[in-house]
């Protein structure tokens, strides 16, 4: 059935390019021998075929540009964390591993405009340890509170031993 339905999407895809008047190259020509008809894309249409199987990337890239402008107004920086917003702390590693590989000179999907909306809502595309100082006091203050504790503890124990 797999297979089946690949050749009807590619058959489907030839066809719409074919009356579109768009001719790939040799080289990217879809490679299948199904044919389809109008009335069998109506007919597959109508129970609910699915003629794409992947959703648009510039959707799934609007709705990360969306969420990650959200983020930035309520947290003030660009670093989710993967444990309370796992997708969106993926997606932007992501950003940042293809910016720094397109600044190399290497081909990405990452594209010019990808680059502006991201720079518009204010994107950081180093990683920016994010801080907050009441947080580092309070570890450092628990630290040497087990520190102590540790010491207190051998003290006994070698006091015990005596």
């Amino acid at each position: 059935l797999g297979i089946w339905v690949k050749n009807q999407r590619a058959a489907y895809h030839k066809l719409n390019d074919e009356a579109n008047g768009i001719l790939p190259p040799a080289s990217d020509v879809k490679k299948t021998t199904a044919v389809i008809t109008q009335d069998q894309i109506k007919l597959l249409t109508n129970i609910g075929f699915q003629w794409k199987i992947r959703a648009d990337h510039s959707d799934v890239f609007d709705n990360y540009i969306l969420q990650m402008s959200e983020f930035i107004k309520r947290e003030g920086h660009c670093n989710p964390s993967p444990k309370e917003h796992p997708n969106l702390g993926r997606w932007v590693c992501e950003m940042r591993s293809r910016y720094k590989r397109r600044r190399k000179g290497e081909k990405t999907p990452l594209t010019d405009r990808h680059v502006e909306r991201l720079d518009e809502i204010g994107f950081a595309w180093e990683k920016v340890r994010v801080v907050d100082e009441e947080e580092r006091q309070r570890k450092k203050i628990e630290a040497r509170k087990r520190k102590n504790e540790k010491r207190k503890q051998q003290r006994k124990e070698a006091r015990e031993k005596k």
